[in-house]
């Protein structure tokens, strides 16, 4: 990664499920926007995602399951205390009974440890992704979640002090589609040149295989210069799946 790309922990707003404070890295003000910049979708990706209500973040259903993939600083306060969450698709609300997460990331804020699997008390209706295997080498990726949209329907990209749009703005899919090749990959995080900020904590990093949608990251932070995401890798979802046991948590 290059070395001026610094990416943010979230850690200092778990609560609010954003991803990180919208700065500069070099405090100048935004630059052209990018031809690969995010973008709103409207597609099978858009429809996979579901939002989580409170303060927004973006959650995937896996198929064949009760599970709903999110990010770890969307379930947990600063303190790792698990909170209730509840997913919305299609205006109608769907309560999560229980949450797989390690609760060591309030110490260890980086993306090895950002993942969460909302257990629901039914399976989400609708559109789900299956778990990948690992991040591909070739072809496209699209990289989404949940964003504050402005009044004329573009994308929200003010950079609060808080790192939060206002409370009414409205929410909608958007993504990166990026080549395999573009990607950084190693074992603590997937780095895709893409910039979504918060409200797709807890978004996928999607790619297809014969038509059907293949969830291989979780969306984790956002370097300071909002030209890149973190991207938890896919060892950490599975050892969540793998010991539901260990890592299971009541409401």
């Amino acid at each position: 990664m290059s070395s001026r790309l610094r990416l943010f922990s979230i850690a200092t707003i778990a609560t609010v499920g954003a991803l990180v404070p919208l700065q500069q890295a070099n405090g100048a003000a935004s630059q052209e926007p990018r031809l690969d910049q995010p973008h709103l979708i409207d597609d099978e990706v858009s429809d996979v995602l579901v939002r989580l209500t409170d303060h927004v973040c973006t959650g995937t259903p896996i198929t064949g399951t009760v599970y709903v993939v999110t990010a770890a600083h969307c379930v947990l306060t600063e303190q790792g205390e698990v909170r209730r969450r509840t997913v919305v698709r299609n205006h109608i609300w769907y309560p999560a009974v229980a949450v797989l997460v390690n609760t060591d990331y309030a110490k260890h804020t980086d993306e090895r440890l950002d993942v969460a699997v909302l257990v629901m008390s039914q399976v989400i209706p609708g559109p789900s992704a299956r778990v990948g295997t690992s991040v591909p080498t070739t072809g496209q990726l699209t990289l989404a979640g949940y964003q504050p949209i402005n009044r004329n329907g573009t994308l929200l990209r003010a950079h609060y002090p808080s790192g939060r749009p206002p409370t009414n703005a409205p929410y909608r899919p958007a993504a990166c589609v990026e080549s395999a090749q573009s990607l950084e990959v190693s074992a603590k995080r997937v780095t895709v040149p893409c910039g979504l900020v918060g409200g797709a904590s807890g978004g996928g990093l999607f790619t297809e295989e014969h038509g059907e949608l293949v969830l291989v990251g979780i969306l984790s932070t956002v370097t300071s210069d909002l030209l890149s995401n973190g991207v938890a890798p896919l060892a950490a979802l599975r050892e969540l799946l793998d010991h539901p046991d260990v890592y299971a948590h009541g409401f």
